[in-house]
């Protein structure tokens, strides 16, 4: 894509590139177009091959992503917090000072560990010097902290975990998973476990469900046995 040496804020006003280096202000009354004005200034700095990042207070600059009319893919930016989040620090806050798994995030963020968007998305926040690796997990940096406004000064209680994990959880993966931290300590056989949430323990759902719940470390294997992993608690 070529660059641009100018911004070009409407069909009659351009800036200058080194505007963006400029300390500038933007005064208007409420639906002025201030924000519109902003993201404009956005994509054309991107436009010109520029970094840039946004404070957004409101959580209004999302719509970057996309293009005008909603079809098409605009800018290739990542969101850190709030409801369009990408890959949410505050996962990364929630166990803190306990590391989170990768597929505690991913699961969170509601992508695919495995997807080159949620890869992608992983990498720019190590990059940005936000998350940092520690013990096999992902810990926020103090800049991290900084950013997402994340209250670390108390660690997430066991209740809060199984309550936030259960919210993540669908269908029969939450079935199961309510029952098995119901009964914790006590395991149980597949058979057993199917027979208790209405699921045939040979069929394909009932093993993806397992194998989902192994994956993101809320279940133990003891043998042949299953139950509730002890970290919930």
């Amino acid at each position: 894509m070529a660059t641009r040496s100018r911004l070009q804020i409407a069909p009659e006003l351009s800036l200058p590139l080194e505007w963006l280096t400029l300390s500038s202000v933007v005064y208007g009354a409420r639906g002025s177009g201030k924000t519109t004005l902003g993201s404009v200034i956005g994509e054309e700095a991107y436009k010109a091959g520029q970094r840039f990042c946004a404070i957004d207070v409101k959580g209004d600059w999302w719509g970057l992503k996309a293009t005008a009319d909603g079809k098409g893919a605009g800018i290739p930016v990542v969101i850190f917090g709030g409801d369009h989040q990408d890959v949410p620090l505050e996962a990364v806050a929630f166990r803190h000072p306990a590391p989170a798994r990768t597929a505690e995030l991913s699961r969170f963020s509601g992508f695919s560990g495995k997807s080159s968007t949620f890869k992608l998305y992983l990498r720019n926040v190590r990059r940005y010097g936000l998350i940092a690796e520690q013990d096999g997990g992902w810990v926020l940096t103090e800049q991290g902290i900084e950013i997402s406004g994340a209250d670390t000064s108390a660690p997430a209680t066991p209740d809060d975990l199984r309550a936030a994990w259960r919210e993540c959880l669908v269908g029969g993966e939450r079935a199961m998973f309510d029952f098995l931290v119901y009964n914790y300590p006590d395991a149980f056989t597949l058979e057993q476990l199917g027979e208790q949430t209405g699921y045939s323990p040979t069929s394909s759902t009932f093993k993806l469900y397992v194998r989902t719940l192994k994956r993101l470390g809320l279940v133990k294997f003891d043998g042949d046995l299953i139950r509730a992993s002890g970290d919930l608690f």
